[in-house]
């Protein structure tokens, strides 16, 4: 088994616990071809004045100093996770013109100008589909406008939604601008993440689940990254296995991996 985990977090990320030479460590120790270091930067809200203004270029600038010191062992993708982009797309392409990335991460973790999904109460939330309609807004025009080279976790509100709090959402409602998500991907070559860390959490299915893969392949989508989210050394690389079966039950046969902003892949 080949492993690539292409969305990964040290302690240079507001919530990372594991510090840049325990990720080092421990991709090294796991056998993994490499792992892209993909940060948080959430550039719309207070972290980016209290952490990833001061956080983001000392994680590229050490994920910059391994990747030449490591080279001979392991490939290292010097990445970021830019988070609403889409909410301040001039400081975000200025964070990427500026600096040497190989990898970058597009993510939405809140409405503008409202705290992280994460933080919502679901049991108080008056209208749940409104939010998620609004949530699949933001993600459609990011796919089209933003740059980046993979949409990440696509199904991230339903994290808290129905993994946390037991709410059954139909995904039905969704489907045509997800679709549209999708078929901004394939025509801006943009690649899908499938992130493994819902099969850690209570939610207990990859984000997006096999029936978005499924579209994504029957609209003709090819780039697929997978990414296990890890904040902590133990989750590097977790489930991946499980994301193979998957992929290969969906029709594919590789996955893919940045360098210098180009796809390689490998082989499932």
């Amino acid at each position: 088994m080949i492993i690539f985990d292409s969305h990964t977090h040290n302690t240079f990320s507001h919530d990372g616990i594991q510090t840049p030479e325990e990720q080092l460590n421990t991709a090294i120790e796991k056998g993994f071809k490499g792992y892209a270091v993909t940060d948080h930067c959430e550039i719309e809200d207070s972290n980016w004045i209290e952490v990833c203004e001061k956080n983001i270029p000392l994680s590229i600038a050490k994920a910059t100093e391994f990747k030449k010191q490591y080279a001979d062992k392991i490939i290292i993708s010097v990445g970021a996770e830019i988070g609403g982009a889409l909410f301040e797309k001039e400081k975000a392409d200025k964070i990427i013109k500026e600096n040497n990335l190989d990898f970058i991460l597009c993510s939405c973790h809140n409405a503008k100008g409202q705290h992280d999904y994460c933080q919502k109460n679901y049991t108080k939330e008056k209208d749940i589909p409104a939010l998620l309609r609004n949530y699949f807004e933001i993600l459609e025009e990011s796919s089209r406008v933003c740059d980046f080279d993979s949409l990440s976790h696509i199904t991230y509100p339903l994290r808290y939604i129905t993994g946390n709090y037991g709410i059954a959402v139909d995904m039905n409602q969704y489907k045509s601008i997800i679709e549209k998500t999708l078929v901004n991907l394939i025509k801006r070559d943009k690649a899908m993440e499938v992130n493994t860390s819902g099969f850690r959490q209570k939610i207990g299915v990859s984000m997006p689940d096999g029936n978005i893969i499924n579209l994504y392949k029957k609209l003709g989508g090819k780039l697929i990254t997978i990414g296990s989210d890890a904040h902590k050394s133990e989750d590097m690389g977790k489930d991946f296995d499980r994301t193979f079966t998957l992929l290969k039950e969906c029709g594919f046969d590789r996955y893919y991996y940045y360098q210098n902003r180009q796809p390689k892949e490998i082989l499932l």
